[in-house]
């Protein structure tokens, strides 16, 4: 049994037979997420749109596992709403609000989760970071020219713009990239605490031999069977008394 981790919390100690066994409390902080998406330019949650089905299904199983005698305790619940940074700032503000509170609303209505903890609410209008992440990674037609210009330090139309000027590029880009923009994610910080037995052999003592001296005899009268011993014992018959 490995040593419990230094986030670790002493409960108990007590013998089972030959064993001592210690009990520990382990900590650990872990986060989880789920995205759903949104089609161009709305912010209505759509249970079937794309795989957001799915996604629903493993938020509750998740909500769920915190219910009861729960090991689990949530820290923290951030929900952000993303638009692809093709759309003017404004348009993508309220777009990246309204799929935040969309999915608020949403767990708030199914899990009463709003109830039950603090639930932080972001947006972000303009993810260019996460747009040539997504470019870098694909095989869109020149697309170490497109990396360039979304480097530069161009307002979002000028970016835009640019991109649509270039009809290969921009079918590849509103198939393949955009629509992963445009989504909400829901990010759960919690702690996972688990009870854990560390089981030690107690060593058993070794018996003590002990070596007892005798004093010598003074005057000696131990016989010494060797030396006494001499010739050959032989065992006779009986003989009649008047042979």
């Amino acid at each position: 049994m490995p040593v419990p981790k230094a986030d670790s919390v002493f409960v108990s100690e007590n013998t089972e037979g030959d064993y001592l066994v210690r009990k520990y409390e382990v900590r650990n902080d872990a986060d989880t997420g789920y995205e759903l998406f949104y089609p161009i330019s709305n912010s209505t949650l759509n249970a079937s749109f794309d795989d957001n089905a799915r996604s629903m299904e493993s938020l509750g199983a998740f909500l769920a596992s915190f219910e009861g005698d729960s090991p689990l305790t949530m820290r923290r619940i951030t929900i952000t709403g993303y638009a692809s940074p093709d759309g003017p700032v404004a348009l993508n503000r309220r777009l990246a609000e309204g799929r935040a509170k969309s999915l608020r609303n949403y767990v708030d209505k199914k899990f009463d989760l709003s109830k039950k903890y603090t639930v932080h609410i972001d947006a972000v209008p303009l993810d260019w970071n996460a747009a040539r992440e997504a470019v870098a990674a694909s095989s869109v037609p020149e697309r170490e020219a497109v990396l360039r210009i979304i480097d530069r330090r161009d307002a979002v139309t000028a970016k835009s713009a640019e991109l649509k000027a270039m009809p290969e590029v921009w079918n590849y880009l509103a198939a393949n990239i955009l629509p992963s923009l445009r989504y909400a994610d829901i990010t759960f910080e919690y702690t996972d605490r688990r009870l854990v037995e560390q089981r030690t052999l107690i060593p058993r003592p070794e018996p003590e031999i002990v070596v007892i001296e005798e004093e010598p005899c003074d005057p000696c009268c131990c016989v010494d069977t060797e030396a006494a011993i001499s010739g050959l014992i032989v065992e006779m018959p009986d003989v009649p008394s008047d042979f």
